[in-house]
């Protein structure tokens, strides 16, 4: 069996850096919505009011995606971390005798 926890590594990385854009994103979107009524008046009104109470009842649900995907981006790095050091002491057991 061939594990190349070097691209473990870097895919975890790539994988929690996507995380930390989705979830910019998802605040930056967020953000224009809550400006909407109040500061960039792309809409205004109690319509526009009301819709902003209703959009933001889902930024939670949507910001604990990130945090789910930065689980597993933190899973796949503990394993490799975890490979390396069995590895690492059987490379050790095997050179002391």
């Amino acid at each position: 069996m061939k594990i190349n926890t070097n691209e473990m590594h870097r895919i975890a990385s790539e994988i929690n850096a996507l995380a930390v854009d989705y979830q910019a994103l998802i605040s930056d979107m967020y953000s224009r919505f809550s400006n909407m009524p109040s500061e960039t008046h792309e809409w205004t009104g109690n319509q526009a009011k009301k819709f902003v109470g209703y959009v933001l009842l889902d930024k939670s649900d949507l910001m604990s995606v990130g945090d789910k995907i930065k689980g597993f981006s933190k899973i796949i790095k503990d394993d490799a971390t975890l490979v390396e050091g069995r590895v690492s002491k059987i490379w050790k057991d095997e050179s002391n005798g």
